[in-house]
């Protein structure tokens, strides 16, 4: 007797009594005529109502793809398997399971076939089945899309101006604050302090959060009733995280504010603080960020619980389908990839609150163990443990002798729709490879706000998750033109030396990501190197630095500080 089938969610497939010749149910938006999967009644787009349901095509090519070895957090499927994005002739590429999990036989490019099949059996003992797509075997190519350089063209121009016009309402420039700029109150860094960046059993986030507190309070020679509010930028450290921290301190009775915004959290939280300084709301702020990360691959809530059980949220792998486009467009190699990691881990060696402090050679790292394909385990940053803490204050209020480092610009902003390996982490998106990211939509408004541009920079301290993603970040920020991310690596650009030091921290491959904390912990690196306090790593009379975080949400933080 046949067991009883579902579909692992609700509207998955046009139907499955048939799995032969089942197709996954999409929608279509009448107004912008773009597909997007799975279906729903609003343009995920353009925010129209009333899509149609349609049913996809089951044969297209495949974009990118990668391979997950250890099941994620949730998953009840069958490991290893191959993970990848499909592109459609409807002009749409969703993320899906791959039938194939051995890289090195699946290729750019070439033809993929729906496949219907069991998951799993649920607690009632019925089939749970899911969709993945297999090589097909057949070479015919007629009727299929060819992804890559000329998917552009397929797009739309309904869907393409949709995707353009879903803008924050000052233009996409997202929320910039205006510090010291029209008639705004600049603002300034008063002191900093910082919890040292690894795994600590014995300590609670609280003890954490008020060691970076208690630092950066002495740095700025501020004491109790000598600030007007407080903001705290936590993503798993519960509810209410920054009272419990100033509870123990006896630093209460002040407006104190939490913010999630992934990894760009305490980005998020310096940005609030310093807009309500430059608006004349308070004269001094303290901004904390504090984590205490779960080891492994992260049991993010940000993800239904459908896609956990699917295999669809296995957070490594987006990290490595977005180092394998960058391969497919730019030129970029696995070497390439791992002397960032020997950069950043070589950094990392003179920073005492960093967790590796170690020097890793690039055979070390090429031969560490696969993690998502083409990134290996020492490409990949480890989530862990710290805090970092600032004192913002209006500037001339007094505090330390010595340079005076201004908050010139700090921006928060998100994601437009479209791009189907964009932070959001959708399940599908436009074959359109021109949809502008959040980091390029935070750099360009931080730069104007600020008034200074890529060529003005003297150190950054950027989003460095993977390895791949610290490449991705240098033509997003503007530090290089389009295509040109292979020449700064060749080049040397970003060493320590060279024109434009990246990561003098170390980064998030040396320091780990305790991701509430990992924006304001750039800031404190860039504070001491435009004080020129910043020891064996300093970067030469640096006075320009930029601050980059980019995660879930997709939220993007750029934070410009000069002196």
């Amino acid at each position: 007797m046949s067991r009883q089938h579902i579909p692992l969610r609700a509207n998955l497939f046009a139907s499955l009594d048939d799995p032969e010749r089942a197709t996954l149910l999409a929608g279509r938006c009448a107004s912008c005529d773009g597909h997007h999967f799975p279906a729903q009644e609003v343009c995920p787009y353009c925010f129209a109502d009333g899509c149609a349901s349609v049913s996809l095509s089951r044969t297209g090519s495949l974009y990118v793809h990668t391979a997950i070895t250890k099941a994620p957090p949730g998953y009840t499927g069958p490991v290893p398997y191959g993970f990848g994005v499909v592109e459609l002739p409807e002009r749409l590429r969703i993320v899906t399971r791959l039938t194939e999990s051995d890289p090195a036989r699946l290729r750019h490019g070439m033809p993929m076939r729906l496949v219907v099949e069991p998951l799993c059996v649920d607690e009632e003992g019925r089939e749970v089945w899911s969709y993945a797509f297999a090589p097909d075997g057949e070479s015919r190519t007629e009727g299929r899309p060819q992804p890559g350089g000329g998917s552009r063209a397929r797009v739309a121009p309904e869907v393409r101006e949709a995707a353009d016009g879903a803008r924050a309402p000052d233009g996409g420039r997202g929320v910039a604050s205006s510090v010291g700029r029209n008639g705004a109150r600049k603002v300034e860094i008063a002191g900093v302090g910082i919890h040292p960046f690894g795994r600590f059993p014995d300590k609670s986030v609280v003890d954490i959060g008020q060691v970076a507190v208690r630092r950066a309070l002495a740095d700025a020679g501020v004491r109790r009733g000598d600030f007007q509010a407080a903001f705290c930028g936590t993503v798993y450290a519960g509810c209410a995280a920054g009272h419990r921290v100033l509870s123990g301190l006896g630093l209460t009775g002040i407006p104190i504010v939490n913010v999630e915004a992934g990894c760009a959290s305490s980005g998020a939280a310096l940005n609030l603080a310093a807009a309500a300084i430059a608006a004349g709301r308070y004269d001094r702020v303290l901004v904390f960020g504090i984590e205490k990360m779960p080891s492994g691959i992260i049991d993010s809530t940000f993800f239904d619980a459908w896609r956990k059980q699917g295999g669809l949220a296995a957070t490594p792998a987006y990290f490595g389908l977005r180092a394998r486009r960058l391969m497919l467009t730019s030129g970029i190699t696995a070497t390439h990839l791992a002397q960032v990691s020997v950069k950043n881990h070589r950094n990392g060696v003179h920073n005492p609150n960093a967790m590796f402090r170690k020097e890793f050679s690039l055979e070390a790292v090429l031969g560490s163990p696969p993690v998502c394909d083409p990134l290996t385990l020492y490409m990949l940053c480890s989530p862990n443990e710290g805090a970092a803490a600032v004192v913002l204050q209006a500037a001339g209020s007094g505090g330390r002798a010595g340079r005076r480092v201004c908050v010139a610009a700090t921006v928060l902003t998100s994601h437009q729709p479209g791009s189907v390996l964009g932070e959001h982490t959708p399940l599908s998106g436009l074959t359109d490879d021109a949809v502008t990211s959040p980091t390029e939509l935070a750099a360009r408004a931080a730069y104007e706000a600020a008034g200074v541009g890529p060529e003005d920079l003297d150190v950054v301290e950027l989003q460095d998750t993977d390895s791949g993603r610290e490449l991705l970040s240098y033509e997003e920020l503007l530090l290089c033109g389009r295509g040109e991310t292979l020449r700064l690596v060749e080049d040397g650009v970003t060493e320590m030396g060279g024109r434009l030091p990246v990561n003098a921290s170390g980064g998030l491959l040396s320091k780990g990501e305790p991701v509430g904390a990992s924006s304001l912990g750039q800031v404190v690196e860039l504070y001491w190197q435009l004080r020129g306090e910043a020891g064996p790593r300093q970067v030469p009379d640096a006075r320009v630095g930029l601050s980059h975080t980019v995660g879930r949400g997709a939220n993007a933080s750029v934070i410009v500080l000069t002196v």
